[in-house]
């Protein structure tokens, strides 16, 4: 990426954040690591990833930057001089962690968010011995659903249809990892069904049965994928899923009971999509294509994404860039 001196900064803008280690040759991302941003170009939509360089960083900036993160609090923060969390040879050979993106991140003890801050995009004069690393702390327990789908086996391969298992996406707000996986059919009812086919772009539930015969997929390859949802319950004149409950990441179910649906109306002859909330300072969206390869469990399936506000996991994106 050739970066020219007279880029105009309000042209940029920060749009994601995380912390990332490496282990065995690949990143991780945790709530300590090296710090890595994108921005993006608001009138071209460029996107470029890097560092931050440690020069006027303080500890109030460090705060700043975990919160923006979806942590609490700053434990602790440090240069890179020890590449201790990426080595200096990925670290060259990623083109796009070889920028460092931002410098002179000074937030004043009074700053609350990262608007109150001064920083520079795309101007630094630091090398990697001084990239910012981070130890945060205070992360919440709480997940949000962000997507769903149906999926069944056909002709080999899993794929996305208006009937089949029942997957959803579920976020961490603390953390932004995203995991997906299936829904137990405790408590589950016709107008669960309902709710479930229209949060999906259907418009109501044909039919809806539990996976004891596994008709969609088989259970070997089942074997992997969580089950992330139970006790969905909704009442007879719910209109929405906020109007619903349900337990997230816990469960007392097998893959036997996994909900299926067969929804109808709606788009019946493509995939349905779902948008994400806008991106934010967070490790999770991204601009896909129209078809992506999603992994939950030990499946890997071609996921339909809304081109315009796709989400995937920003380690997804740097394991793209390395090849």
């Amino acid at each position: 990426v050739v970066f020219c001196d007279n880029l105009n900064k309000t042209e940029w803008e920060i749009s994601y954040g995380g912390l990332f280690r490496e282990v065995d040759g690949e990143f991780l991302q945790s709530n300590e690591g090296l710090a890595v941003i994108g921005i993006k170009n608001i009138r071209t939509e460029q996107q470029i990833f890097g560092t931050i360089c440690d020069d006027h960083f303080s500890n109030s900036s460090a705060n700043i930057a975990c919160q923006a993160m979806g942590y609490g609090y700053a434990l602790s923060w440090d240069n890179h001089c020890n590449y201790q969390y990426v080595s200096q040879e990925l670290l060259n050979y990623t083109s796009e962690l070889h920028n460092i993106v931002m410098d002179q991140l000074e937030c004043p003890p009074s700053a609350r968010d990262i608007e109150d801050c001064t920083y520079d995009l795309l101007k630094q004069d630091c090398s990697h011995e001084e990239d910012v690393t981070l130890v945060c702390g205070g992360v919440s327990d709480e997940w949000e659903i962000t997507g769903g789908g149906l999926f069944r086996k056909v002709d080999g391969n899993i794929v996305q249809s208006n009937e089949g298992v029942a997957v959803v996406e579920l976020t961490h707000t603390g953390t932004g990892e995203i995991v997906m996986g299936t829904v137990c059919d405790d408590r589950f009812n016709n107008r669960s069904a309902d709710i479930a086919c229209e949060a999906m772009g259907f418009d109501y539930a044909v039919s809806w049965e539990n996976h004891g015969s596994y008709q969609y997929i088989s259970e070997d390859e089942m074997a992997d994928v969580e089950v992330v949802m139970d006790q969905f319950e909704c009442p007879a004149d719910a209109r929405e899923l906020e109007e619903c409950t349900y337990d997230l990441m816990e469960h007392d179910c097998s893959h036997s009971e996994d909900v299926t649906l067969v929804c109808g109306g709606g788009s019946t002859t493509e995939p349905p999509t779902w948008s994400p909330t806008e991106p934010t300072w967070g490790p999770t969206s991204y601009p896909l294509d129209d078809e992506i390869a999603v992994k939950f469990g030990g499946l890997e399936v071609q996921l339909k994404v809304n081109p315009k506000k796709g989400r995937a996991k920003i380690v997804d994106i740097l394991e793209e860039i390395v090849g």
